[in-house]
């Protein structure tokens, strides 16, 4: 029980900081992704999905397809690269007929997201069996 009380503390603080930082952070990113995938263990099914920031600093990502009520809160890792990006991405890894969200860039920006590889990313690469691909999807 007090596990449960911590978490809604913890998730409350994030929810009342998303809303302070969601006047003055950047614009959501919306896309069409037409297949289902993965982000931090969680699924995202195929459609509009939006990523925004939350948090303190935009430490926070919320990945969410609203349509099918799914959504995922991330903590990935910022990235910075030595020139802007010429467009906004979704990028993606995938095994198979498996997808998984690898990174986000946004246009004009330096700095993106790295998401986190998943455990079932780490075992698909390591078993060598399917190659591994990478797709950029446009967003905006």
């Amino acid at each position: 029980m007090k596990r449960y009380g911590i978490l809604m503390l913890m998730l409350s603080a994030m929810l009342l900081t998303g809303v302070a930082n969601a006047q003055s952070g950047e614009p959501a990113i919306k896309a069409d992704v037409p297949f289902n995938f993965t982000v931090d263990n969680q699924s995202i099914p195929a459609g509009a999905v939006q990523v925004r920031s939350e948090g303190q600093a935009g430490t926070t990502l919320v990945i969410a397809n609203t349509e099918a009520k799914a959504n995922a809160f991330v903590l990935p890792m910022k990235t910075q690269s030595l020139n802007p990006s010429e467009r906004t991405v979704l990028v993606f890894n995938k095994y198979g007929d498996r997808y998984f969200l690898a990174r986000i860039e946004r246009s004009g920006s330096d700095a993106g997201y790295q998401m986190r590889e998943t455990g079932v990313e780490k075992e698909l690469r390591a078993q060598h069996k399917v190659a591994k691909e990478e797709i950029q999807l446009a967003a905006k």
